[in-house]
């Protein structure tokens, strides 16, 4: 059995070797083609030159410095100097110092670097120029990326928020959310699963919708993708458009708030290579107590009815690694020559799971081509991007990872043992649940994704002050899968399956059109930009799913699919789908600056879909905020208090988003084949119909107003933004129950419900401490959010109720919901019978209607009452960088508070009745100091705990070479990463950070994969 494993792992491996050798193979041969371009004609090689050319050489000179912190004095390394109006460049080494030829005395030297001020310096007859740059927390004219272009910091009127590479998180993160963890307040980006294929869980503001969960929308370098399409390695900064004023201009997809990812570029006149590496481990965070083999067997000595099997083994360290690898690489190239540049980024990962047989393997490899023409007038940009992911699947339909898989190794007999004496899995004669560890061995599969995007843009500027620009973009996504469970499963070996195979793919491709034009333009102190554009997608998505089951031998199933006998008896499943959807907009913004005083922009999109009814495809969405730079004002100036403020600024903003439903064609009449049956000697199809239709469809509406405060103090030492918020979500969409007649199906999707949110954010940044060699930089973020059902129903569909349930966990205790809706009520809350006591006999004591205090079996479901909210009151981090001589030190903190967690594994499982499997040490320890619970498993308010948590998220360290005389060498640093290192709480379960999105939020699943410990040890290498 472990052989066929093995196997199929050393292939895999050889796979990824031969695909980093290839890598770099790549990588080199673009290196050596760098060279060459930029050493000019190999030796051997004459050539003539001409006379004007050897005029300019002998007029050139070269300049040399160094640059300094202005505060400390220490020396800046990486320092970006270019000649303006050039490709010609250069960046300060290790000790600071930096030399470029000039040709003019008039040139002029562009000095630039990260949280510090830019600096132009003509260059005249001087061969040395020292410089000091200031540090600039909050830089008023660093180029923010935003809606179809950029814009100068300080004219940003909406809530936006950027976080730059320098700012990211280090250690092992999962996607481009990972990065910015904890450092955007409003922004709540949850790790929620150890599973290694898992990503983030992300949303802004709260929730939006009725329909459930909603992620921002993700743009990478312009185009939309997801954020596990782009290497975290690869990217340059990340912008939020928090706002509706912000986030308007893509009309219904910026609901949610829009993420917009710059991936890195070339820098002017450098060529150079990158090397960034890590290798770890990881450790399951935490895990339950449960009964060990010997505490089973005194338990069996106590009276209590478990089996004894005479053995001992530990079944959570039987389905789980010693030590789990983790690694890392990352490879980026750049080069330029003349009115070209490049860049070449490929990254690897390859993580083992905690558990066997889970896995995640990724390659990803980018290449951005810039070229500039008729002086630099045109600009031709291709970028092409391929990422590949492979892992087992773990389940029928390609997931890596089968549920409860670790609930059933926490509940099986410990006094089992794993294998019997001829090596068969040791099966639960009782027949509670399979052995984990035969489930995981004898689940096997190859799930694979493909994404490839190819994007091309060409940017024309006739004159100064109008930009064109076209984006053309192909993104096609392919999945496929396969999956087998083999005869020595445990639904062969106990169910008499005979061995299962499923197989499918899924296909996506996205086709994007968009033409912008941008003017800008300035009459003395008034500064105007103008943009309008035009947008257009299509996305077709196709599927093919096929099982079977009864199988003759024990062979590669998936390969022989066709041999069950469960197809035959039209039991098995083979279905195929096809689907499109198309979207287009017409938008336009126009922003005003006057003096550095008075902002204002204003922004609307007309947009139509294909997923609406014939009556609303199309709709409109406008903003406006408007800034006053109070710091600018004369009065202010005048102040006495005026000379500690660096910036003070108001800002409002109001904007319309929408959004559109996840599927398509959901405002038609829809018919389902819904069964077969044998009928006069062939097989027969049952139709009918499975939608209604509604060509009143229309957009979710999303009105939001926003009021923001920032200013810094004490040049720059002190920042603080402040931002008060109110959405309103108008037609929201929730499938309705409809009468049938005169509907041909009982419920139908309407617009029918109004949702309101609201939040306050507060993020601060401070340099506390900034002698010579010492710094200390540190963040505090703060959010709250709330949102209530403020309506429910039209004139046409009135509710007969003015609430419902949610939260469905299929088991029979919980067939009602596990959360209530309601009118004027927060979303969020937690529904069912409140317990006050405990009885003599181990049997709850729970609160009526009344307010009267009955045994928990004289209760009814009018009896519910609300017990908790899985949503929390506020959001809290806070983030340090030390930083001394060439050491570095950076910790993340963060929690979450008042709010409360369903505890779905104790409620199971946490009752001295139950001898059929094991459980938790917990389960016979008196509730309330009173008796040991005895009560059937029910959905009762103790099972609701609060969920309070603090997390030392990540501690890394690092240390920064001094390359000395190796001039190539201009950075080289080691660093040492723990990710949640720590959780401070007094939940019970694994892990108090569980999902807080949709309309049923904090539930923590009994079978979800847990959350990892990580300790990364790894490497950044710079070579120019």
């Amino acid at each position: 059995m472990k052989d066929k494993l093995d196997k199929k792992i050393n292939r895999q491996r050889s796979k990824a070797i031969t695909d980093i050798i290839s890598a770099a193979v790549v990588v080199l041969m673009v290196f050596v083609a760098g060279l060459t371009s930029s050493f000019g004609i190999p030796a051997g090689i004459s050539a003539e030159v001409p006379l004007s050319e050897l005029n300019n050489q002998q007029q050139q000179r070269e300049v040399s410095g160094v640059v300094t912190d202005q505060n400390t004095g220490e020396t800046l390394p990486g320092v970006s100097v270019f000649i303006r109006g050039t490709n010609i460049g250069t960046v300060t080494g290790i000790d600071g110092r930096y030399s470029i030829n000039i040709t003019d005395p008039d040139q002029v030297l562009v000095f630039s670097f990260v949280g510090y001020a830019q600096q132009s310096v003509v260059v005249g007859d001087r061969r040395n120029i020292d410089i000091e740059m200031a540090v600039s927390a909050v830089d008023l004219d660093e180029i923010v990326v935003i809606g179809y272009g950029t814009q100068r910091r300080g004219d940003i009127t909406g809530s936006v928020s950027s976080v730059s590479r320098e700012e990211f998180r280090a250690g092992s993160v999962r996607d481009a959310a990972h990065l910015i963890q904890g450092i955007t307040p409003g922004l709540n980006v949850g790790v929620t699963s150890g599973d290694p294929t898992a990503g983030t869980t992300v949303s802004l503001r709260g929730i939006s919708s009725l329909l459930g969960d909603a992620e921002p929308l993700v743009i990478i370098d312009g185009v939309p993708g997801d954020l596990k399409s782009v290497a975290p390695e690869d990217i340059e900064s990340i912008n939020i458009l928090k706002d509706g004023a912000a986030a308007a201009i893509y009309g219904t997809r910026g609901n949610d708030g829009v993420i917009l990812i710059t991936t890195r570029t070339a820098e002017r006149g450098v060529f150079g290579i990158e090397y960034n590496t890590y290798l770890g481990t990881q450790e399951a965070s935490r895990t339950l107590d449960f009964l060990t083999a010997a505490e089973m067997r005194q338990k069996i000595n106590e009276g209590y009815g478990f089996y004894d099997y005479g053995y001992a083994t530990d079944w959570h360290q039987a389905i789980s690694r010693d030590f789990p690898l983790q690694h890392n690489h990352h490879l980026f190239a750049q080069g330029s020559t003349g009115e070209s540049d490049y860049t070449l980024s490929v990254s690897y990962k390859d993580w083992e799971g905690l558990y066997i047989n889970s896995n995640n393997e990724e390659l990803r490899m980018r290449v951005n081509l810039n070229h500039t023409m008729f002086e630099d007038r045109l600009r031709l940009n291709v970028n092409m991007t391929t990422n590949r992911q492979n892992h087992n699947a773990g389940t029928d339909w390609g997931g890596s990872f089968r549920d409860y898989t670790f609930a059933d190794a926490l509940l099986f007999n410990p006094t089992a043992r794993v294998t019997d004496d001829q090596g068969n899995w040791e099966e639960d004669p009782e027949g509670y649940g399979p052995n984990p560890v035969g489930i995981l061995s004898e689940s096997i599969g190859d799930a694979s994704i493909r994404d490839m995007r190819l994007s091309g843009s060409l940017n024309f500027q006739p004159f100064e002050g109008l930009n064109m620009n076209l984006l053309l973009s192909n993104n096609i996504r392919r999945s496929s899968y396969t999956h087998e469970r083999t005869f020595n499963h445990h639904s062969t070996v106990v169910g008499g399956e005979n061995g299962y195979a499923a197989q499918g793919n899924n296909n996506r491709e996205t086709l994007l059109m968009e033409f912008t034009t941008n003017y800008e333009f300035s009459i003395e102190d008034h500064k105007f930009t103008v943009l309008g554009g035009y947008s257009w997608q299509e996305t077709v998505w196709e599927s093919v799913h096929v099982n079977n089951w009864r199988f003759p031998l024990d062979l590669p199933l998936p390969q022989n699919i066709g041999l069950g006998d469960a197809h035959s008896a039209g039991q098995s499943r083979l279905q195929s789908s096809k689907s499109m959807s198309r979207l287009i907009g017409f938008f336009g913004r126009a922003n005003y600056n006057y003096d550095n005083r008075y902002m204002v922009m204003a922004s609307v999109r007309r947009e139509g879909s294909s997923r609406f009814g014939s009556d609303h495809q199309w709709g409109t969405f406008p903003s406006v905020s408007a800034g006053w730079r109070i710091s600018q004002e004369q009065f202010f100036r005048d102040a006495a208090y005026s000379d500690i403020f660096d910036n003070l600024m108001l800002r409002v903003g109001y904007g319309v988003t929408g959004i559109e439903p996840i599927n398509p064609y959901l405002s038609l009449t829809m018919l389902d084949f819904s069964g077969r049956g044998f009928y006069e000697g062939q097989w027969m199809f049952g139709l009918e119909p499975s939608q209604n239709p509604n060509p009143d469809l229309r957009w979710e509406q999303q009105q939001e107003i926003n009021i923001g405060l920032e200013f810094s103090l004490f040049n720059y030492r002190l920042g603080a933004e402040f931002d008060i918020y109110r959405r309103n979500t108008k037609d929201m969409l929730w499938n309705f129950a409809v009468p049938v007649p005169p509907y041909l199906y009982p419920d139908m999707l309407i617009n029918i419900g109004e949702l309101e949110s609201k939040g306050f954010e507060a993020h601060i940044k401070l340099v506390p401490v900034r002698p010579r060699d010492f710094e200390w930089r540190t963040d505090i973020g703060y959010s709250t959010n709330e949102s209530r059902l403020v309506a429910l129903g039209t004139k046409d569909f009135e509710p007969e109720r003015d609430f419902f349930y949610t939260g469905h966990e299929g088991h029979a205790q919980l067939r009602a919901g596990t959360h209530r809706v309601e009118l004027g009520e927060k979303i969020g809350n937690f529904w069912t019978w409140k317990v006050v006591d405990i009885d003599s006999e181990g049997f709850w004591i729970v609160e009526d209607k009344d307010g009267n205090h009955i045994p928990f079996a004289d209760a009814t479901t009018d009896d519910h009452m609300v017990v908790g909210n899985g949503i929390p009151d506020y959001y809290i981090n806070w983030n340090h960088q030390f930083s001394y001589r060439q050491f570095d030190l950076g910790l993340n903190m963060r929690g979450a508070f008042g709010f409360q967690v369903f505890n779905h594994t104790f409620m199971r499982v946490e009752n001295s009745n139950i001898t059929t499997h094991n459980v938790p040490r917990s389960t016979y320890d008196k509730v309330f100091g009173k008796a040991v619970m005895r009560d059937s498993p029910n959905f009762v308010s103790y099972y609701i705990e609060d969920g309070d948590y603090w997390k030392i998220d990540n501690i890394t360290l690092g240390y920064n070479f001094r390359p000395g005389r190796i001039e190539f060498l201009s950075n080289a640093r080691i660093y040492f990463s723990v990710h949640n290192a720590l959780t401070i709480t007094g939940y019970r379960g694994v892990d108090p950070e569980v999902r807080h999105t949709g309309l049923d939020p904090g539930k923590d699943s009994m079978g979800k994969y847990p959350t990892m410990r990580s300790f990364i040890i790894g490497a950044n290498i710079t070579i120019r």
